[in-house]
């Protein structure tokens, strides 16, 4: 099993891995047929990607994911939803800090770990997966998510976007579509 990348610690993250993890988002939720709005790095601890009208920044509570108790197991929930849904809102979770990861070798503290938490919490809605699990999936679903995005058709739209997105600091969704139609 692959280990989980480590977090970089102290000082502020530089502004290509902050590219990377971002671009890695904006991929992911472009192939998933995903609006994406706005990429912005001028503000270091705020949004920076808007999908749909919401950010990545959101909270560990997905919003239109409705948690509820399937039994009176308190291990047992399940989300209601579109399951593709569901597993393509863990891709686009995990793409960020997997991207960040395969370009520096570690991802953000704060942001690669929120975002880490998040998709772990998505995948394990309608499983029985156990707290005590929630390393193995994460590393089991960061695994995958590096492997999706070291394809050799996905990894040149990832880098492209991070590129333009250290030189133009915000990408517009008409921009991104450029940007990814040029590559792609």
């Amino acid at each position: 099993m692959q280990h989980i990348p480590e977090q970089a610690t102290g000082g502020e993250r530089a502004p290509m891995a902050v590219a990377y993890h971002e671009a890695g988002h904006a991929v992911a939720a472009y192939l998933c047929g995903r609006a994406v709005h706005r990429l912005d790095m001028r503000f270091p601890d705020q949004c920076r990607i808007m999908l749909e009208g919401v950010s990545t920044m959101m909270p560990a509570t997905i919003p239109g994911h409705r948690v509820s108790r399937a039994r009176r197991s308190a291990s047992v929930t399940s989300c209601v939803g579109d399951h593709r849904e569901i597993w393509n809102d863990v891709l686009i979770r995990l793409a960020g800090p997997a991207a960040e990861a395969i370009q520096t070798g570690a991802y953000g503290e704060s942001g690669g770990r929120d975002d880490i938490t998040c998709a772990v919490r998505l995948a394990q809605c309608g499983t029985d997966v156990h707290a005590e699990d929630d390393v193995a999936l994460a590393e089991w679903l960061l695994a995958s998510s590096r492997r999706f995005l070291l394809n050799r058709d996905i990894w040149p739209l990832v880098e492209t976007v991070a590129g333009a997105l250290v030189e133009e600091q915000v990408i517009e969704a008409e921009r991104l579509r450029r940007i990814l139609a040029r590559v792609r």
